[in-house]
């Protein structure tokens, strides 16, 4: 855990774990669940921590898959006066609801239908098609790839989602930085002191 200041306005939390490499068995269902915790206004961390607790302002969480390996990250910006403590409690507890119960079928479809959009979105003309094209040869050896990456979400179950949380998404394995307001730090600083 890194707790540290910098010239900001309200403190931010970030989570990172360790996630699967790009289409690998368990990444899609592992992206379901960053959609479900993280993606919008209807997602369960954005729900309750700026809906309901009112303790932040805003929520993201995000699973980025790369060739080697992934990553998966919630970062959370708090409302002035909050405890980036309760933030971290918060999360983790949300986090292991869902890693303990499957998503119902509601959010499983919210996050199909996001997915979906999001490839969609990606497979237009353009740089981004380009880039997407590449990252299917590359990282899937297929370069017409679409159809199957397509298919691979839509074949994502909740007992998949709940056991890639459960598997990837453990608090004990997971790197925490908290930023709270205050001085800079300097290079020393940075280079080792203020770690916890």
């Amino acid at each position: 855990m890194v707790d540290s200041t910098d010239d900001v306005q309200v403190p931010r939390v970030y989570l990172q774990w360790r996630g699967p490499a790009a289409f690998t068995a368990d990444e899609a269902a592992l992206d379901t669940a960053a959609t479900i915790l993280g993606d919008g206004k209807s997602s369960r961390l954005y729900k309750r921590l700026v809906f309901d607790e009112k303790i932040a302002q805003s929520v993201r969480a995000d699973d980025g898959a790369q060739e080697l390996a992934g990553s998966f990250d919630i970062i959370v910006t708090a409302k002035p006066g909050t405890d980036p403590k309760r933030l971290v409690q918060e999360i983790t507890e949300e986090v292991a609801k869902l890693a303990a119960t499957p998503p119902d079928a509601g959010e499983i479809e919210r996050a199909n239908q996001l997915a979906r959009s999001e490839l969609s979105r990606r497979s237009r003309a353009g740089v981004s098609r380009a880039i997407q094209l590449a990252r299917y040869d590359v990282m899937a050896h297929d370069p017409s790839y679409f159809a199957k990456d397509l298919a691979r979400y839509r074949a994502v179950t909740a007992a998949q989602v709940k056991d890639a949380a459960a598997k990837y998404l453990k608090p004990n394995i997971r790197v925490q930085l908290t930023i709270r307001p205050g001085k800079k730090p300097t290079q020393g600083e940075l280079a080792g002191e203020g770690h916890k």
